[in-house]
């Protein structure tokens, strides 16, 4: 999980995913130095358990974001909701289960069938840089759900008690119109379409976060067995990114001079306008 903010972006946490097949085989668990109370877990569960770890320890998240995986598990989006946190999480029209799917794939057709099929979409970039043919945008209302107390142990504001709002964001290819991505999001009623459209590119953090830590720490720098060892591995390197992170924003607050030929995303970036939780 990653975590991003005008300061610069790192990771947060970690989980090693075990398929059903590896941690079914309790022979081989054990060679590989497995804990017996480990069992099988989906990534979008793992998720869950970061972000509720996440929250508890008060991190201050204004939006969480993720990819199709957890978009298509409402459970991400609900675990959200006792802090009130506002999410957008990539879809699928034609993927899914129960409701979820229902309400995308429903929400889709009529936006095709509509009149914004003849009417010119809203242009956006996501991450707000200049682009010369920014894709074209439209939201549609999934509904809206009055936001639960928060617990004592988040510090939400009064503002994110309101009730959130939740929508389905379309973004369109201008070249190829049948080209859609689709984004589930919750948020507060009165979010504008500008914001969502933000948002929505900051779900890429995550991604170059990976880039630097394999570049700059190491991060796939291994060869590990063992369960132990692959999570020792990995907070080390998480550690050692955090820490250039930390130091390159400081020294930048500071007036520090930064290398350009040494650029990456461990420094702060324009298109961080918040702190995101991927």
């Amino acid at each position: 999980m990653g975590y991003a903010s005008p300061a610069g972006r790192t990771f947060l946490d970690r989980e090693l995913y075990l398929p059903k097949a590896w941690a079914q085989d309790r022979p081989r668990c054990e060679q590989a130095a497995v804990p017996q109370d480990v069992e099988f877990v989906t990534k979008p569960e793992l998720a869950i358990g970061m972000l509720t770890r996440a929250l508890d320890a008060g991190v201050p998240a204004s939006w969480v974001t993720g990819d199709e995986v957890y978009g298509q598990h409402p459970a991400c989006a609900r675990s959200c909701r006792p802090a009130a946190c506002p999410t957008s999480c990539a879809s699928r029209a034609t993927n899914g289960s129960g409701s979820t799917r229902n309400q995308v794939a429903q929400v889709a057709s009529s936006v095709a069938a509509s009149s914004c099929r003849s009417r010119p979409w809203p242009r956006a970039s996501r991450a707000g840089r200049s682009r010369k043919s920014p894709p074209a945008w439209v939201r549609r209302a999934r509904g809206s759900t009055p936001g639960p107390a928060p617990r004592s142990t988040y510090p939400a504001s009064p503002a994110r008690r309101q009730s959130l709002a939740g929508w389905l964001l379309i973004r369109r290819s201008l070249t190829n119109p049948t080209d859609c991505a689709y984004y589930l999001c919750s948020a507060p009623v009165g979010t504008t379409l500008t914001t969502l459209v933000a948002v929505a590119g900051k779900r890429w953090a995550i991604e170059e976060t990976f880039q630097t830590g394999k570049g700059e720490v190491g991060l796939d720098h291994h060869q590990v067995r063992r369960y132990d060892g692959w999570y020792r591995h990995m907070t080390l390197a998480m550690f050692a990114h955090a820490f250039l992170t930390v130091t390159r924003a400081a020294s930048a607050g500071k007036g520090g001079h930064q290398n350009p030929t040494r650029t990456s995303s461990l420094s702060p970036s324009p298109r961080s306008a918040d702190s995101w939780a991927n």
